[in-house]
């Protein structure tokens, strides 16, 4: 697990690969430039990369996900990736880095997640 705090604005590219957490103190703003890239490695929670702010999120720029291990999620499955208080915005591009493994992933944006659903690629 990473903590960190007084996090300035993301230009670059946060990453928490399966079962990494990055826990962030305080409120987020992804820029256009910047990227959250989380990975998914099973069924259970800890085996996802999440992100849990304490505070608001303002999201832009990109979400990556990632398999990672040899899993390969089943459709209908859901992965609630990203946890906050409050948040504005969305992602404007969400992005399948395992574009051949046979699913992609519908993002479902709610007031305290993002959770992603697992659909038909």
């Amino acid at each position: 697990m990473l903590s960190v705090s007084n996090f300035e604005p993301n230009a670059g590219r946060i990453k928490a690969n399966t079962g990494g957490l990055v826990s962030l103190s305080g409120d987020f703003t992804n820029l256009p430039s910047g990227e959250v890239a989380l990975g998914i490695g099973g069924t259970s929670s800890t085996s996802n990369g999440r992100l849990a702010i304490s505070g608001s999120a303002a999201f832009d720029g990109t979400l990556s996900v990632s398999t990672t291990g040899g899993f390969t999620p089943v459709v209908g499955q859901s992965y609630t990736l990203l946890l906050f208080a409050s948040t504005t915005g969305s992602f404007a591009t969400v992005e399948d880095e395992n574009p051949t493994d046979g699913v992609t992933y519908s993002p479902i944006h709610s007031s305290l997640d993002v959770t992603r659903n697992v659909v038909a690629g």
